[in-house]
């Protein structure tokens, strides 16, 4: 049988016991709590019924001294009567049982204080008599005295039974407490009982694993102790956990004793390659120690040609950012030109409005000459006109004078003849006085053409002059107008050529970083490789150091297996 499962009895048959006792432990309480309750029912509503009964007497009591100290007493004496009923009701309920109030009273079962219970009822009947007595002769001494007497008695009674009711609570109470503690006694006895039982097992199974144990570290002490057989085996002829213990051991030897064996064979192969690591690493020390002189060489090198790079690449920043702002200010010089060819174009413009406007006034001021010619000669023709008009009414004149004196020398008869003759005299009177005002109008307009054509035949002039300069200028502003798209060509070659070598500068200076970053990390790279061959140097050195050690120690390992016997 396994340990275990020894164990695992053993402590179930504990279990068991303990189960056992407390199941009845339980059982018992549950009894005693059982009893104590019942008896707590039963007898605690008999004493409260016989405290209900004392207090009616002595409410009944204090009401019937009252009621003679007083003339108008007839609600004292219902009271008191009202207490002595309720006195006789609590005495019937106490014989007989029954409800009062939450309270279920039970007769009385003892004989004894049955009888009790009666010979208080007597007494209450009998005081309850000498009350009326004494009611019917208004307060009679002797029946005053016999009165006290009897009610000094029902209440002696009444105490003793009701320590009677209470002796008998308490025996029952002290019985349930003995059976308690019988139950307490019980349950630690059980308890006891367990534990020892517990022990014992407990003994009794440590007793057999020691047993097996120190069989067991008696076999290891064999092996440590002695010349380290680990041919020993222990015997596993139980079917237990110890059992199992002794053929795990047999096993573990013999894995041991594979281990040995193969140790010895790798202490010996270690030992000859530990000799060659040793010649190895020292070879390849001198040659890390070599390599780490070359490589701190190239470091050097490497950071020279790192500080070059550098200078080079801020040299490239500066020409990039010469030809930025060289780009800039052409573009800057583009606009500006630009907006000064829009300008010419503007202003040729507005001259070639105004050069069309002065031909169109020039033509107008040659139409105005031409016109003012023309009136001029009209003038002249009107001139002659005035003469030959003048000439005629010179020559009305002269027949209207001959007409006057050949009507005179007719007399009577030439008389009418006379008057067509002064009338037409006068007519042209008139006729060459307005003949005169149109030929000195005519000599004032013919001035003042003359005068305008002059002032017309100036302005033509100036405007002749006006329009060669306008002309002049009009092929300055286009001379400038070709001079700035020349030169607007230019700057876009110009910046054309500035934005590719920007871009030149760019890729450059691009180029540049990152020779100088591919420098700076060739320079890092160098150093860590440097640093890593000196780190490879000084492990080689100490790898040869650490090859002999080990060598040493294949030797020692050697000799420490050999302590074993396989």
């Amino acid at each position: 049988m396994k340990i275990r499962t020894q164990f695992l009895l053993g402590y179930l048959f504990v279990c068991a016991i303990i189960v056992v006792g407390g199941v009845f432990s339980a059982y018992s309480m549950r009894v005693v709590n059982e009893a104590g309750e019942n008896a707590t029912l039963r007898n605690t509503p008999q004493l409260y019924a016989l405290m209900e009964l004392k207090q009616h007497l002595i409410a009944a009591h204090l009401e019937l001294e009252q009621s003679f100290l007083q003339t108008d007493n007839t609600e004292m004496r219902k009271l008191m009567w009202s207490h002595l009923d309720g006195a006789e009701l609590d005495v019937k309920l106490l014989l007989e049982g029954g409800s009062h109030g939450d309270w279920i009273v039970e007769g009385m079962q003892d004989a004894a204080i049955r009888s009790e219970v009666e010979t208080l009822a007597d007494h209450l009947r009998a005081l309850r008599q000498l009350t009326a007595q004494r009611i019917d002769q208004e307060d009679n001494a002797g029946l005053r005295e016999e009165y006290h007497v009897r009610y000094t008695q029902t209440m002696d009674h009444l105490e003793m039974l009701e320590k009677s009711i209470q002796q008998e609570l308490f025996a029952e109470v002290n019985t349930f407490r003995k059976f308690h503690k019988f139950g307490l006694s019980f349950i630690v006895g059980a308890t006891l009982l367990s534990l020892a039982l517990a022990v014992l097992v407990g003994l009794l199974s440590a007793r057999r694993i020691a047993g097996a144990i120190r069989r067991v570290s008696g076999r290891l002490q064999d092996v440590a102790a002695g010349e380290g057989d680990l041919t020993i085996r222990l015997e596993a002829s139980d079917r237990d956990e110890l059992g199992e213990l002794a053929a795990n051991f047999n096993i573990f030897a013999e894995k041991i004793r594979d281990i040995i064996l193969r140790i010895k064979d790798m202490s010996d192969n270690l030992a000859v390659t530990s000799e060659q690591m040793a010649s190895t690493s020292e070879n390849f020390s001198n040659n890390a120690q070599d390599q780490a002189a070359t490589f701190e060489e190239m470091t050097v090198t490497a950071e020279e040609v790192s500080a070059g790079m550098e200078s080079v690449a801020e040299n490239t920043d500066d020409q990039f950012n010469t030809v930025q702002g060289l780009q800039d200010r052409i573009t800057e010089l583009s606009a500006v030109t630009d907006k000064m060819a829009g300008r010419i174009r503007t202003a040729t413009g507005a001259i070639n409005e105004i050069l069309a406007d002065a031909r169109t006034s020039q033509e107008r001021l040659q139409s105005m000459v031409t016109s003012m010619e023309n009136i001029q000669a009209s003038s002249a023709e009107m001139n002659g006109a005035v003469q030959i008009i003048n000439e005629i009414s010179d020559k009305i004149n002269l027949l209207s004078l001959n007409a006057s004196i050949e009507s005179a020398r007719a007399g009577e008869a030439g008389r009418g003849f006379a008057v067509v003759a002064e009338e037409i005299s006068r007519l042209a009177d008139q006729t060459a006085g307005s003949i005169r005002e149109i030929d000195d109008r005519i000599k004032m307009n013919d001035a003042e053409i003359q005068k305008g054509m002059q002032e017309t035949r100036a302005v033509h002039a100036s405007m002749e002059k006006v329009i060669g300069g306008i002309d002049s200028i009009t092929a300055v502003t286009g001379d400038m107008d070709r001079f700035l798209s020349d030169q607007l060509e230019s700057n876009d070659r110009v910046k054309s050529s500035m934005t590719l070598l920007q871009g030149k500068t760019g890729l450059i200076r691009t180029s540049t970083r990152e020779h100088r970053d591919a420098m700076s990390e060739i320079s890092r790279s160098l150093s860590n490789v440097n640093n890593i061959a000196q780190s490879v140097a000084s492990g080689a050195q100490e790898i040869a150091a650490t090859s002999h050690a080990l060598s040493k120690l294949a030797e020692s390992l050697k000799k420490n297996v050999g302590y074993f016997k396989v």
